[in-house]
C-alpha cells in the first residue's frame, strides 16, 4: 500500500511537470531578428485557458540622453494556420538600462491552439538598442 502511495505521488509530479512553465521569456537580439523583424513562437494549447503577455527591450548601456524612449513597434498575430489575426501598433517605453517589462496583453484566449508566431518590427530605434524581449504567463482555464 505504501509503495502505491508513493508512485501515485511520483506520477503527480511528472504530470505537474510535463504542462511546462507558467511564465516564459524570450529575447531576441538585433542580429538574430530576420531582415528586421523579430520573431516569437508561443504554445498556446489550452482553448479554456489565458494568456498574458509583456515586451520589454534592452541597450548595451543606458541611451546617451538618458531620456524616456517610445519605440513604435508593429505586432501581428499569426494563427498556427499561417493566418494573420492581429495587426497593431504599440509603443515599447523605457530608457533601455531598465529591462522592464511592459505589460502588453492580458487574458488573451484562442479558438485555434497550437503555435502562434508573434512578430514585432520596430520602426525606429534608438542608438544601442540590442533587442526586445517578450513574456508569456499561461493563467489556466477561467
Amino acid at each position: 500500500m505504501m509503495r502505491q502511495v508513493f508512485l501515485l505521488a511520483v506520477l503527480g509530479l511528472v504530470v505537474s511537470f510535463c504542462d511546462g512553465p507558467d511564465m516564459e521569456s524570450r529575447f531576441v537580439k538585433v542580429k538574430d531578428a530576420e531582415n528586421g523583424f523579430y520573431l516569437f513562437t508561443v504554445d498556446m494549447p489550452d482553448s479554456l485557458g489565458s494568456y498574458d503577455f509583456g515586451f520589454y527591450f534592452k541597450a548595451d548601456r543606458p541611451f546617451a540622453d538618458s531620456r524616456q524612449y517610445d519605440i513604435p513597434v508593429d505586432v501581428s498575430w499569426i494563427s498556427p494556420s499561417s493566418m494573420i489575426k492581429l495587426k497593431e501598433r504599440v509603443y515599447l517605453s523605457g530608457r533601455g538600462d531598465e529591462g522592464r517589462v511592459q505589460e502588453y496583453r492580458t487574458g488573451v484566449r484562442t479558438s485555434e491552439t497550437g503555435e502562434w508566431t508573434i512578430q514585432v518590427y520596430p520602426k525606429e530605434v534608438p542608438d544601442g538598442f540590442q533587442g526586445i524581449g517578450l513574456t508569456m504567463k499561461r493563467n489556466g482555464a477561467r
